[in-house]
C-alpha cells in the first residue's frame, strides 16, 4: 500500500512538473515575441532617428547659405535621396508671364525626357493646378488617379505619380 502512495505521490509531482513546464514554456514564449517587438520598435526608433538627422542636417546646410540654386538643389536632394523619390522638379512662378517654369530638376536620365521637362512652361490657368492656385492646397497624383486633368498632367511632367506643393504665397 505504501508503494501505491509513494507511487500516486510521484504521478502528482511529474503532473505538477509538467504543469510547472508548459507555464514556463508559455513565459518564454511571450519573452520572445515580446523581444521581437522591442527590436522592431528599436528599428523603427533608430529609422527615425536617422531621418531626423538628415532632416537636421539639411536645415543646417539651408542654414549656411544664401543662394536661392543652392537652396534648391539642396531641396532636390533631399526628395531624392532621404525621401527616396525617382524624381523631383522646382517650379517658378513667372509672375509677368503667368505661369510656372522650371526653376531646378533632377532624376530625369533620359536626354530626350530631361530636354522636354526643361523647357516646360504651365499656365497658371492650367485645371490640373487650380487648387493649388486658388487654395494653396496640394495637388497629388497616384498610379490609381481618374481625375482628367491630373492624369494629363503626369506626360507633361514625365512622372506617372506626382505630388504639388505650394510654397510661398500663390494667389493675390
Amino acid at each position: 500500500m505504501e508503494e501505491i502512495n509513494a507511487l500516486g505521490w510521484q504521478i502528482k509531482k511529474i503532473e505538477q512538473l509538467k504543469d510547472e513546464n508548459r507555464r514556463l514554456s508559455e513565459q518564454v514564449k511571450r519573452l520572445v515575441e515580446t523581444e521581437h517587438e522591442l527590436y522592431r520598435i528599436q528599428e523603427q526608433l533608430d529609422s527615425q532617428y536617422l531621418f531626423y538627422r538628415q532632416l537636421y542636417d539639411t536645415v543646417k546646410q539651408f542654414n549656411a547659405i544664401l543662394e536661392l540654386d543652392e537652396i534648391l538643389q539642396i531641396s532636390i536632394q533631399f526628395v531624392l535621396y532621404v525621401l527616396n523619390f525617382e524624381r523631383c522638379l522646382i517650379l517658378w512662378r513667372d509672375e509677368e508671364d503667368d505661369e510656372f517654369h522650371i526653376e531646378t530638376m533632377d532624376g530625369y536620365y533620359d536626354e530626350a525626357l530631361n530636354q522636354k521637362i526643361s523647357s516646360l512652361t504651365i499656365s497658371t490657368n492650367e485645371p490640373a493646378i487650380e487648387s493649388l492656385m486658388e487654395a494653396g492646397q496640394q495637388v497629388i497624383c497616384q498610379i490609381d488617379c481618374d481625375q482628367p486633368e491630373l492624369v494629363a498632367m503626369r506626360s507633361q511632367l514625365g512622372m506617372d505619380e506626382y505630388i504639388m506643393i505650394p510654397l510661398g504665397r500663390t494667389s493675390e
